[in-house]
């Protein structure tokens, strides 16, 4: 992992370092399910470029978070999965989910019911850590939360988050 010139301050600032940006969420969020190829990947985040994508990818490799896996083939296939340090971070992306979901709740806003991204060969699960799309803002869906779990394990989630 490439050391940066200056060290973070706090804990905080040390996990905004490896998941800020636009995209590394999504992508996180996409390889908890399991591994992805690129193409994968550039269809199931919304709005992405490939350089974007690209760029997001090898900086969450060389964060230690994702391993790239290039076969040998014509042409290559390139497949991307969590490492077992990534995998840590489940249940925060699980956590931040929820709470966006609750943030909504506490604005009184309905929480779009999100289309899960997931194998198009099986049905999605209620508990995927799937990237969603939003729908159009102008067309109201019903509110659901894609993630259900209890206040109890949300807590327990942001306290191992919090080691």
């Amino acid at each position: 992992m490439k050391k940066s010139k200056k060290e973070p301050v706090c804990a905080i600032t040390a996990t905004l370092d490896v998941l800020g940006g636009k995209w590394k969420v999504f992508i996180l969020s996409q390889l908890v399910q399991g591994t992805r190829r690129f193409g994968e990947l550039k269809r199931a985040i919304t709005g992405v470029t490939q350089k974007m994508l690209t760029q997001q990818l090898r900086e969450l490799e060389e964060a230690g978070l994702v391993t790239r896996k290039i076969y040998p083939e014509v042409p290559p296939r390139v497949e991307y999965a969590l490492t077992a340090h990534g995998l840590t971070l489940a249940p925060v992306l699980k956590a931040l989910n929820e709470w966006g979901h609750l943030h909504r709740q506490h604005l009184g806003l309905e929480t779009p019911a999100c289309r899960l991204v997931g194998d198009a060969n099986r049905a999605a699960e209620p508990d995927d850590m799937a990237v969603v799309e939003a729908p159009s803002r102008r067309a109201p869906v019903a509110a659901r939360s894609t993630i259900p779990f209890s206040h109890a394990e949300l807590t327990e989630a942001i306290r191992a988050a919090a080691i």
